[in-house]
């Protein structure tokens, strides 16, 4: 059946697929009472299909004219209804974006992270990282949307630790610009100004209290005209602790190394100790990692 006019559209009941005139392709559907325009057209070989409208606010005039420029675009080797697949998921992926909060990036940036073995030679890492972000992160800027926090945001949330332990804030302040360079190469922020980078306005923000902020320094080093005096006053204590440390001294070793050290990393016999690669600072895999054992250590 071939319909005609307007009137033979509005008289139509029965469910069905309806040719209609004026236009090649051009369909009424009528599901339930309910009456939409498509059209059907080829490219390349393949039949698609696209919903023009509801016959309630489309008229059939409006109905044909846009049938044909859609032709018009087949004819250029366009694909319309490609196209509108296109531009919804698009509409989506960015209503998406502006629901994101800071606290679904760093999910999902630590998730990419663990997925691509990043710490894989520090095993504390992800819960380090996981432990600042929900300690002094996550409680400031959590939810709130990735593309509106602003310098002044991060500012407000680094002050609360920014004396009482400058080098967690430091490394919350590294963990919070990583997890923003990494939203704005996804574009998931559209805002390309990272509100975390230093060169920028939060420096500025923060220079009061730059100038305040408490320096953490190391304990002064020992004389080394008395590190044989202290070398006996501390085998003296015959503890393992004390053993620890002697060990560290006499191989000039770092702590992570001796705390993790396991005897089949010892050969006694060849006197050497070979230091595996997750249990040194240095994660250069060039790095030369055997250690030559002295009498003392031995």
């Amino acid at each position: 059946m071939i319909l005609t006019s307007a009137v033979a559209i509005k008289k139509i009941k029965d469910d069905g697929r309806y040719t209609v005139s004026g236009c090649k392709g051009l369909q009424l559907r009528v599901v339930k009472g309910i009456k939409k325009y498509f059209l059907r057209y080829s490219v390349n070989g393949q039949r698609k299909t696209i919903s023009l409208g509801s016959a309630d606010s489309l008229s059939l005039a409006d109905a044909r004219s846009l049938a044909n420029d859609l032709l018009k675009k087949v004819a250029l080797g366009e694909d319309p209804a490609e196209e509108k697949r296109l531009a919804r998921k698009k509409a989506a992926e960015e209503k998406k974006r502006k629901q994101l909060t800071f606290s679904d990036a760093a999910t999902q940036w630590v998730a990419e992270r663990k997925a691509g073995n990043y710490w894989r030679y520090n095993p504390k890492g992800e819960s380090n990282t996981l432990s600042r972000l929900y300690n002094h992160v996550l409680p400031h800027i959590g939810e709130m949307k990735i593309d509106g926090i602003e310098p002044e945001d991060i500012k407000n949330m680094l002050l609360p630790i920014w004396n009482r332990s400058p080098s967690t804030s430091s490394k919350v302040l590294a963990d919070v610009r990583a997890i923003f360079r990494w939203s704005i190469a996804l574009r998931l922020r559209q805002n390309r100004e990272n509100p975390a980078e230093w060169n920028g306005a939060l420096g500025v923000l923060m220079e009061p209290y730059e100038k305040t902020r408490k320096v953490e320094e190391n304990f002064s080093g020992l004389d080394f005209h008395e590190i044989p005096k202290f070398v006996q006053e501390i085998s003296a204590l015959h503890s393992r602790s004390s053993e620890m440390l002697l060990l560290s001294i006499f191989l000039a070793a770092r702590s992570k190394a001796i705390r993790n050290a396991k005897w089949a990393d010892f050969d006694l016999e060849k006197r050497i100790w070979n230091i595996p690669l997750e249990d040194d600072k240095a994660k250069d895999l060039n790095r030369e990692r055997t250690i030559y054992l002295n009498s003392a250590a031995v």
